[in-house]
């Protein structure tokens, strides 16, 4: 008798979970994040949720970043089922064979309508929420719909050509480019929205990110390109004073942090004043004044440089 209680509870309560309403979206649509144009020479596609690049064609090498759904790519070289591909922000790597799809030209070519809003998901087989699913998701990623019906799904077409369902609430649309300006507000509400999720090398994704990656991702869906290291940010925007307080600084600048300057390590994201969020084991707030129960010394010794990037008199989103 209990072990039959036990399953009718898990039976009602994964009932529940199928028809508990989804969480607002993460993101203010409608979004241009950038980056999103394919470059000119892109010929391939990523076709899964999330794919390792790693710096040599083996699966135990370094994973030196993620490219997700989506992303084109330029293809420079095949070896025993691996390829060797650029990012469109220059990034270069090692992922396998099947993680892409050939990047077709001209009218046929895959072009996204709008951008999946929540941390991780599924898209699934049928517009109902029991349907077995297709792909995982994760934040971020374009997603082209082809159209949506009364129940509140979306009938979606992936880059390579299969297609799949989803709830429509869990989408935002693609703005055209330009037409949203980055602001702090919008940088803070999301790089809130992503506490707790564990810092992983090479990461970035909702997956698991590093510092960088965290800080580009944050900043690429508000619009604002960022190189993917953390010492290469450091030279973007402009230098904010900071050595007689931290009065000036504003939500929305970067943090730098290193042995010395010309030798960056890693990077934060400022929310104002001495706090700031970043990640580091997981994604957390912290703050670089002694007073606060959450102070970090580490960082605060090795602070080098704050830059803001955001353009001044954004339009708040």
């Amino acid at each position: 008798m209990l072990g039959l209680a036990l399953l009718v509870g898990a039976s009602a309560a994964a009932s529940a979970s199928a028809q508990a309403p989804a969480r607002p979206p993460l993101l203010r649509g409608p979004v241009h994040p950038a980056g999103l144009l394919a470059p000119a020479d892109a010929d391939a596609i990523v076709r899964v949720s999330v794919a390792p690049l790693r710096g040599e064609p083996r699966h135990g090498a370094e994973q030196v970043d993620q490219v997700l759904l989506g992303t084109a790519l330029r293809v420079l070289e095949r070896k025993g089922g691996w390829e060797r591909v650029r990012t469109p922000y220059g990034y270069e790597g090692w992922l396998t064979a099947g993680s892409t799809s050939a990047l077709v030209a001209g009218a046929a070519r895959w072009t996204p309508t709008h951008l999946f809003a929540q941390r991780t998901g599924e898209a699934l087989e049928q517009p109902a929420d029991d349907a077995a699913p297709v792909i995982d998701l994760v934040l971020g990623v374009p997603l082209r719909v082809e159209r949506q019906v009364s129940s509140g799904f979306a009938e979606l077409r992936l880059p390579d050509g299969r297609t799949a369902w989803m709830r429509a609430s869990s989408l935002v649309p693609l703005a055209k480019e330009g037409e949203v300006a980055p602001s702090a507000d919008g940088v803070i509400a999301l790089a809130r929205s992503l506490r707790g999720l564990p810092y992983l090398w090479g990461g970035n994704s909702a997956k698991g990110f590093d510092c960088s990656g965290y800080t580009q991702t944050v900043f690429r869906l508000n619009g604002v390109a960022l190189p993917r290291d953390a010492s290469p940010q450091s030279t973007c925007g402009e230098d904010i004073a900071w050595q007689a307080g931290f009065e000036a600084v504003r939500p929305g600048d970067l943090l730098f942090f290193g042995s010395k300057r010309e030798r960056i390590t890693h990077v934060a994201i400022s929310l104002g004043g001495a706090r700031f969020i970043h990640c580091a084991t997981d994604v957390h707030e912290a703050s670089l004044d002694p007073r606060d129960p959450d102070h970090e010394p580490e960082r605060r010794s090795s602070l080098q440089a704050i830059r803001r990037v955001l353009p001044a008199g954004g339009a708040r989103r």
